[in-house]
């Protein structure tokens, strides 16, 4: 009884999510923005249509321009922030707003696009100049997969100030193939705002490859037998639990069946 239940309950489930997926659909189709929380930073969402507030598009404007300038994005995200702090709130907005297709026209829904009714408030031209300076910067400063390893960067911490730890490469300035890293401490880097926990941290620069032979020295005479005696401890405790919850679940199915066909019994005029 209570599996037919949970099946009739997904199939509604099923229905509405499927309704929706193509009300969706169907307005992207027609030009219209989806609507819901996600209304782009330029727009109002009024009347199931997207209109331009006047106040925000300046800033989308502004970050557009001061982009095609030269200025780098992380740049603009700490000018905006200063003057616009309740609406740029993290550094991810100024790439978010600069490929976002809606401000030149686009609505984007399942990777596909249609004309979108609502008004512009950058020219396609100006947004595909953005775009092209997007990937000649992403090529720049592109790094290959095998040299983006590094074995604790983000996992070890400053013992001054507490701020997480990050591998700094650098190129010797004759021989630019031949390079060598440093693991610094965030604090000093001042890349993230979030990171800094002492902006004067007199933290040193530490070479990677001495800070990595320490640790992988000292991981080779670690003794893990005791480790693995209390992990098969632990789990043994762990599936005694779940076996006793899966009875538990499985007598309280049984006694919510068992008053099922009590009920069903007394309504049909048989004996229990």
């Amino acid at each position: 009884m209570i599996g037919i239940l949970s099946v009739f309950a997904q199939l509604e489930l099923d229905t509405i999510t499927e309704r929706m997926l193509s009300g969706r659909i169907e307005r992207a189709k027609k030009g219209l923005h989806r609507g819901g929380g996600n209304t782009p930073l330029g727009y109002k969402y009024e009347n199931n249509m997207l209109s331009v507030d006047e106040n925000e598009a300046e800033i989308v404007k502004e970050i557009f321009d001061r982009f095609l300038q030269g200025e780098s994005q992380y740049a603009i995200f700490k000018s905006l922030r200063s003057r616009f702090p309740h609406l740029i709130y993290g550094a991810n907005m100024v790439p978010r707003i600069l490929s976002n297709k809606t401000y030149c026209g686009i609505v984007t829904f399942k990777e596909r696009e249609y004309p979108g009714q609502h008004e512009i408030i950058i020219p396609l031209e100006s947004y595909l100049q953005v775009q092209e300076r997007l990937g000649d910067t992403s090529q720049k400063y592109a790094v290959p997969k095998n040299r983006r390893s590094s074995l604790l960067a983000r996992k070890i911490f400053c013992s001054k100030c507490g701020a997480s730890v990050t591998k700094v490469k650098h190129y010797h300035p004759k021989t630019l193939n031949s390079e060598y890293s440093y693991y610094v401490c965030n604090s000093k880097r001042k890349s993230r705002p979030s990171g800094i926990k002492d902006p004067h941290c007199r933290q040193k620069n530490r070479r990677t490859d001495d800070i990595d032979d320490q640790v992988l020295k000292m991981i080779q005479t670690l003794d893990y037998s005791a480790a693995q005696k209390k992990n098969k401890r632990t789990t043994t405790k762990k599936h005694t639990r779940k076996t006793f919850k899966t009875f538990g679940r499985y007598r309280k199915t049984r006694k919510t069946i068992t008053g099922f066909i009590s009920i069903w019994n007394f309504r049909n005029g048989r004996a229990k």
